[in-house]
């Protein structure tokens, strides 16, 4: 396996019992320990899973391979963030954990109906008949613009209490990223992003190649309208006004592995 492919040995094997796993490229906004007293995470089945940009296929033959039925309310798991227990769901969650493992070690058969090791672990809750907690607000993009259009490095994850605030910053393109400062000047996001609204369902997220190489990703929409729309804020503006010079001036890089 990849070294990306090992996360659930990696949550599996450790000495905690209850785990917030972090990618290598993932920055937390604020202290991540508050997660841990969380009432969404305490009072349910002790596994919050993040949303990813996109939903399932219903004619992923996941669903049979599973015996469960297709519900397009359900996003993708991005999981550069994890926070589990084993002990939830009366101690299933770490039975989950083990099922994950098992798919990533037959990844030749699992990643041809997933997005590789991320969704593995819905899929072992679900094999189980496993609660998990899906976070309550949709991802943002962070980045900048370049060449006059939005060029997205990053997902901006939010926290679990209420109003979900910016919580987590997964620069997953910023390795693929090959520009010049400034890398980080604003987000963009669904105007409506609560991440159970079916608003959303037309929301797209394309990747391309901007002129100056790399990878970015912008969030598109099919029928804009009053209802719902893509919006643009500064980052700089705000509280995270000095995200990018901490980033760089603590070892943050761009480009490469």
């Amino acid at each position: 396996m990849e070294e990306f492919q090992i996360k659930a040995a990696a949550i599996t094997e450790s000495s905690f019992g209850e785990v917030l796993y972090l990618d290598s490229d993932n920055i937390p906004l604020s202290d991540p320990s508050i997660l841990f007293d969380e009432p969404l995470y305490r009072n349910g089945p002790r596994a919050v899973f993040w949303p990813d940009f996109n939903k399932d296929h219903p004619r992923n033959a996941i669903w049979r391979v599973l015996g469960v039925v297709c519900d397009y309310n359900r996003w993708e798991l991005e999981s550069g963030q994890i926070l589990i227990d084993k002990r939830g769901n009366g101690g299933l969650n770490l039975a989950a954990l083990h099922v994950a493992v098992h798919m990533a070690h037959e990844q030749s058969f699992y990643y041809m109906l997933s997005g590789g090791d991320k969704d593995t672990f819905r899929y072992a809750f679900w094999a189980l008949g496993l609660d998990y907690t899906p976070a309550p607000r949709w991802l943002s993009s962070l980045g900048s613009e370049t060449g006059g259009r939005f060029c997205g490095v990053g997902m901006l994850q939010y926290g679990i209490s209420e109003p979900p605030k910016p919580q987590f910053a997964h620069l997953n393109l910023l390795k693929h990223t090959f520009r010049a400062k400034p890398v980080f000047t604003m987000t963009q996001r669904a105007a409506i992003d609560i991440a159970d609204s079916r608003l959303l369902d037309r929301m797209t997220v394309n990747v391309y190649t901007p002129a100056t190489g790399g990878m970015c990703a912008e969030i598109k929409i099919d029928e804009p309208g009053p209802d719902q729309k893509v919006v643009q804020e500064s980052w700089t503006d705000g509280e995270f006004s000095a995200f990018e010079s901490m980033y760089f001036k603590h070892g943050g890089t761009s480009g490469g592995w």
